[in-house]
């Protein structure tokens, strides 16, 4: 459904972040060091919140951009007071170990969204459960979306259920969770059986 111009500013978009990953032997995605401020509210709210994020230029992005950006972002925390002003900064930390992607990638070979044909090299490492709301960077909860499709799932708050083989989408929207989850909630260890409206990859 996208029009031939914004075909072709994806598929430059394309071209320039294989160039980025050109040098990695596992054909991963290289994160771009990206400094963008978002109040803590904004990312852990729902998806229909009207926030949005900043750019260190001064640029105003919309919270779901900032957290579909923060899913294979390398994360740096920092906690902002009432004048801006850093108080205090955590340290940096990727989602997805590269051994975890590795495994990843041996289990989904590409996007994982219906009717996809995108190979691993040109996916992104997704949590199943967002991590903000408690989502765990393993196997369980990982999968592989082109950048087209993460940017879909995100958008419409889609859920994957992960099997040991499989990978299965429900798509029915809303489903992924935008509040942060209990410790000992299940949900945090990774979607469970697939719902029967689901649709497998």
């Amino acid at each position: 459904q996208r029009s031939p111009g914004k075909r072709r500013a994806d598929a430059l978009m394309e071209l320039i972040n294989a160039g980025t990953r050109a040098s990695e032997q596992d054909g991963g995605r290289v994160s771009v060091k990206a400094t963008i401020t978002i109040p803590l509210s904004v990312l852990i709210g729902s998806l229909v919140n009207a926030g949005h994020a900043v750019t260190a230029l001064g640029q105003i992005i919309d919270a779901g951009t900032a957290r579909a950006l923060a899913c294979t972002a390398r994360l740096v925390p920092m906690v902002i007071g009432t004048q801006s002003q850093p108080l205090d900064v955590g340290q940096a930390s990727r989602c997805f170990r590269p051994a975890t992607r590795a495994a990843i990638v041996k289990r989904d070979r590409g996007c994982t969204f219906p009717g996809c044909d995108r190979p691993a090299p040109w996916c992104e490492a997704h949590h199943g459960v967002p991590w903000w709301v408690g989502g765990r960077s393993d196997l369980a909860n990982g999968t592989l979306l082109c950048s087209r499709h993460h940017h879909i799932v995100h958008s419409k708050g889609y859920l994957p259920w992960i099997g040991d083989t499989e990978v299965v989408w429900d798509l029915v929207p809303g489903r992924m969770p935008t509040q942060p989850l209990p410790p000992d909630d299940p949900l945090a260890y990774g979607p469970g059986a697939p719902p029967d409206q689901a649709q497998t990859a």
